[in-house]
């Protein structure tokens, strides 16, 4: 599975005033996210200060406390290989509308996601 070129993505051939816009973009699209507590406080992935590793710690809390009150627990775990493949686009536009992101800078992302 790891020697299947289909698992690595292609060198970025990005220009470098074209990565320097997207940082800055993102930058304004997560303050205007966070401002209006758009994620969930539940979203660890790429939320500034949260990791894979606060969403674990978070998880063992709340088994450890419901072992401590002797309730049952259960739990599944999934991983979505090449998950970001998978989000139909035009649902993500849609949902990026919907928390404000509209206009000129909703087509930008459009044109990023068929790039």
């Amino acid at each position: 599975m790891e020697l299947e070129p289909l698992n690595y993505r292609p060198v970025s051939l990005t220009s470098i005033p074209c990565k320097v816009m997207e940082a800055f973009i993102k930058e304004e699209i997560m303050t205007h996210l966070m401002e209006n507590k758009l994620p969930s406080k539940n979203q660890h992935g790429f939320v500034k200060n949260k990791a894979c590793v606060t969403n674990l710690l978070e998880t063992l809390d709340i088994l450890t406390a419901s072992m401590s009150d002797s309730l049952a627990v259960g739990m599944i775990y999934m991983d979505f290989a090449k998950a970001f493949d998978k989000v139909p686009h035009k649902r993500l536009l849609k949902k990026c509308e919907a928390y404000g992101i509209k206009g000129v800078l909703n087509e930008w992302c459009a044109s990023r996601l068929c790039a």
